[in-house]
């Protein structure tokens, strides 16, 4: 789950702004903050592209952001922040091995 609203109030973003970037109505806005609806993977593509890192807003799958607000306590916060943490090594991990693709495709084609 990704945490719209917070993301937006962070950035001083409007959603309006975030409606544009989407090509959506502001329902769709509403319902991806309240946990209606979701962000599917090319609007977090989107967000990435627009904004950078993106990945202290991505919540655990299991946790709504409601609950984890209401619910948050140390232990749970650690926790979170772990992941956070844990998913950013994991998009670097990516880029590089991204690169070392693109390096080894370029020395075959030499």
């Amino acid at each position: 789950m990704f945490d719209l609203k917070r993301f937006r109030k962070d950035k001083k973003v409007g959603q309006k702004a975030i409606q544009d970037l989407f090509n959506c109505k502001q329902s769709f806005i509403s319902a991806l903050e309240t946990g209606r609806r979701e962000l599917n993977d090319d609007h977090l593509a989107k967000l990435s592209e627009v904004f950078g890192d993106i990945t202290p807003y991505i919540t655990p799958d299991n946790i709504s952001v409601f609950e984890f607000d209401k619910n948050a306590n140390s232990t749970s916060i650690r926790t979170f922040d772990e992941i956070a943490e844990q998913r950013k090594i994991i998009v670097k991990s990516q880029e590089q091995i991204d690169r070392l693709l693109t390096i080894l495709e370029n020395q075959t084609k030499n």
